[in-house]
């Protein structure tokens, strides 16, 4: 068996990076021994406890997300190693995922139909939902921040949101009212949309993460 633990660096982004997947024991080595240390300091700082395994999944989610950016924005800086990098990364995505986490409710709220549609308890949906969230484009993400986590009113956040709409180069506020609230009313539709679609896809992602560990 390869011993993981000789590997520099740059050897462990190519394993994680690699096509078609990287290597399911290399996975386990990595985010269950390599990492352990981090997501420990991580949650116990955040939320009381050494539990790291139950960071394991959406840490991966984190790191594989857009093509696995994050470890591909890595640069050996001040002699830098990965996991000290990582660890800085890492803390702060875990920061925003739980300020987030206070408005679950409020962002399953928006998409309620999808409680009729996903075979989960709540606590792994609405996890999902927040990973789905940190995850949305700006547009979708400062809809929803306004909109439903804020919960402004539609003519009030009119202003900052405009500029997503397709009636951008038009003036807000010389049309009727009733048409501003509909061209943002179908926004935040749209942004919903985009949350629940992301929703479903972190659930099946969490499920084949939850495989990969598992076996």
């Amino acid at each position: 068996m390869c011993n993981y633990r000789n590997y520099t660096d740059q050897e462990c982004i190519k394993a994680l990076t690699c096509k078609p997947a990287p290597a399911p024991e290399f996975v386990k080595y990595f985010f269950y021994e390599k990492s352990k240390s981090m997501l420990q300091h991580i949650s116990k700082s955040l939320y009381g406890n050494d539990e790291y395994r139950d960071l394991v999944s959406e840490y991966y989610i984190y790191l594989e997300n857009n093509n696995w950016y994050v470890l591909r924005q890595f640069k050996h800086k001040n002699d830098a190693s990965l996991i000290s990098y990582l660890s800085r990364c890492t803390f702060n995505y875990f920061v925003d995922a739980k300020e987030i986490r206070k408005h679950e409710q409020l962002l399953a709220d928006s998409i309620e139909y999808i409680y009729e549609e996903v075979d989960h308890d709540k606590e792994r949906m609405f996890h999902a939902i927040s990973i789905a969230y940190t995850l949305l484009k700006e547009p979708h993400k400062k809809t929803i921040e306004l909109l439903i986590l804020k919960g402004m009113k539609s003519l009030d956040a009119a202003d900052l949101l405009w500029k997503y709409t397709k009636h951008k180069d038009e003036d807000w506020r010389a049309l009727p009212r009733k048409s501003v609230q509909d061209i943002i009313a179908t926004k935040k539709q749209s942004a919903c949309a985009a949350l629940s679609a992301a929703t479903f896809k972190i659930l099946d992602e969490l499920d084949k993460k939850e495989t990969v560990f598992t076996n």
